[in-house]
C-alpha cells in the first residue's frame, strides 16, 4: 500500500527566513447528537472525511513577505467543496496553475461546439492562499477537508522549518 507523503510548501521573499510550518490531520466524525468532532486522524477509511490544517510560522525578528501556502490533496481523497478556510484560496488540477474556484474547463460537444463545465472535485490537486506578509512572531493557518475514497489511503503529518 502507498503512502501518501503530505508536504506543504511556502515561499518567503527573504533568504534569511525562519519560517516553521506544521500540518495536522483529523477525522471528523459525527456524534449522536449530529454536532461534529474532531478525532486523531490515526487510520481512515474511505467515505471517512479529514481535515487538514496548516498552521506557518514567521519566528523570525522582522516581517516575511510574499508567504503562500500550498496544500496538496491527497491521493486517494476528493476535496470536499466549501471548506475552504479562510476563504479566497484556488484550486489545481496539475499543482501548478491555480485558480479561482469552482474550476472549469471547456468541453467539446459532438456537434462541434464547446461548453464549459465544472471539473469534478476528485480533479483538484492542490489548493493556494494568496501570499502575504508575516509579521514578526505572525502566524496563517489554513485548512480544507477531503472524503477518502481509497482503501490504501494513510494520513501523514508534517512540520518543518525553513531558515
Amino acid at each position: 500500500q502507498p503512502l501518501y507523503a503530505q508536504s506543504v510548501q511556502a515561499a518567503a521573499s527573504s533568504k534569511a527566513t525562519a519560517l516553521t510550518s506544521e500540518l495536522t490531520a483529523t477525522r471528523i466524525a459525527l456524534r449522536e447528537d449530529g454536532r461534529e468532532a474532531q478525532e486523531p486522524a490515526q487510520s481512515v477509511k474511505p467515505g471517512d472525511v479529514v481535515q487538514y490544517t496548516v498552521t506557518f510560522k514567521n519566528t523570525s525578528k522582522g516581517a516575511l513577505n510574499q508567504v503562500a501556502a500550498t496544500l496538496p490533496i491527497p491521493r486517494g481523497t476528493e476535496f470536499v467543496a466549501s471548506t475552504v478556510k479562510p476563504e479566497g484560496a484556488m484550486a489545481s488540477v496539475d499543482g501548478a496553475r491555480f485558480e479561482p474556484m469552482p474550476l472549469k474547463r471547456k468541453v467539446k460537444q459532438a456537434d462541434g461546439r464547446f461548453v464549459e463545465v465544472a471539473v469534478p472535485l476528485s480533479e483538484y490537486q492542490s489548493l493556494r492562499w494568496p501570499a502575504r506578509t508575516l509579521g514578526a512572531g505572525e502566524q496563517f493557518s489554513a485548512s480544507a477537508r477531503v472524503r477518502v475514497t481509497d482503501n490504501a489511503t494513510r494520513v501523514a503529518t508534517a512540520s518543518s522549518a525553513v531558515k
